[in-house]
């Protein structure tokens, strides 16, 4: 049959929908779902052009659910090629969390004889996000941010990069990375399972689809991609006791979970080599103030800065 391609990820920053877009931006158009924080300006003049469109998350109403549930039915049946994130938000402890069922039931039902639905599972890391502060000392919840504060910090972070150059710090924020998985036909999956297509438009379903749900998200959990800064917090964080590392003793600590990793299959994008990784995320890290350098080829973390430490390293603390 046809099938209609969406793409499927962990939720790590704003920044998420501009790399999935990106990716598949070469083979094909992407349609993102996006929150309520896309209708603020400027963004949602640039969600719109990446083909996004916004959904209400909270919405109650049933009429504003059947509308959705016919819109992502017709997306589907044109073949249209979207993507969206199945935590439903921002992972607030640096972890992949667990899925919610509402859009992806919604592209389930979309599933036909005639026209199947391919998951693609991908996986994003960042060596540093801009919101990292702020997911990481949100354990009792943020309020949703005014339209004020967004232009405020868009406008200061758009400065800050913008003179990176002039102050030879174009470096600072080091790697982003996506990468796919194999890619999960949503009728294979029911065939495996011994599940009829009759049964997606069946109340039924229920109770397979947390089980699919959980499928995809521990598919997107083994491509996470295991970065420099990831790498080095773990291995700061797995020893937080540790008042003060030498460099060395540090990097034997992150070539010791670099070996494991390798050895559970995971992603690793260290290409100049431990050394190289530990000195760069050490470079990073200081640059945003959650390690100090204390001399002597020693480093410490600094203790107010654990949880934003602790927000890195557990976004490869599964592999």
């Amino acid at each position: 049959p046809d099938s209609t391609v969406i793409f499927v990820s962990n939720h790590r920053s704003n920044f998420d929908p501009l790399l999935i877009t990106y990716m598949a931006s070469r083979r094909s158009t992407v349609a993102l779902s996006a929150g309520e924080w896309a209708r603020l300006w400027p963004l949602h003049h640039f969600v719109r052009a990446a083909g996004g469109f916004v959904v209400d998350r909270d919405a109650s109403d049933p009429l504003y659910r059947r509308v959705l549930a016919a819109y992502v039915r017709l997306a589907v049946a044109s073949g249209l090629h979207q993507a969206f994130f199945p935590e439903g938000e921002l992972s607030r402890d640096g972890k992949t969390g667990s899925p919610k069922l509402g859009f992806l039931n919604f592209y389930c039902r979309a599933c036909s004889e005639n026209r199947d639905i391919v998951f693609i599972p991908a996986g994003i890391n960042y060596d540093r996000i801009p919101e990292d502060r702020r997911l990481a000392n949100a354990e009792g919840g943020f309020a949703n941010p005014t339209a004020s504060f967004l232009i405020t910090t868009s406008l200061r972070y758009l400065f800050s990069v913008m003179s990176l150059p002039f102050r030879r710090r174009s470096r600072r924020y080091g790697n982003a990375c996506v990468a796919s998985g194999t890619p999960v036909s949503l009728q294979d999956w029911l065939c495996q399972h011994d599940i009829g297509i009759e049964e997606l438009e069946k109340p039924g379903r229920y109770a397979w689809l947390p089980a699919f749900a959980d499928d995809l998200m521990r598919s997107c959990e083994r491509e996470v991609p295991a970065l420099p800064v990831a790498v080095t917090a773990l291995a700061l964080c797995e020893d937080s006791v540790n008042e003060s590392w030498s460099v060395p003793e540090l990097k034997d600590s992150v070539d010791a979970i670099v070996q494991r990793l390798k050895a559970n299959g995971a992603n690793l994008l260290l290409p100049e080599g431990t050394d190289a990784a530990v000195d760069f995320a050490l470079e990073l890290l200081a640059a945003n103030k959650l390690v100090r350098n204390v001399g002597d080829g020693n480093c410490s973390i600094i203790a107010s800065e654990l949880p934003v430490l602790r927000h890195y390293a557990n976004s490869i603390v599964h592999l």
